[in-house]
């Protein structure tokens, strides 16, 4: 169940669903939003 939902969660950041901008509004989200444009999860 943890698989289907982190596949889940990488396909909506892929197809564009939360954008970067989102990303850094949340505690943690530069990190996070350079983490997931570094392994291409995010256009």
């Amino acid at each position: 169940m943890l698989l289907g939902a982190a596949v889940y969660g990488a396909a909506l950041l892929r197809l564009g669903a939360v954008s970067a901008a989102e990303l850094r509004l949340l505690p943690g989200g530069e990190r996070m939003a350079a983490r997931l444009r570094r392994w291409r999860l995010m256009p």
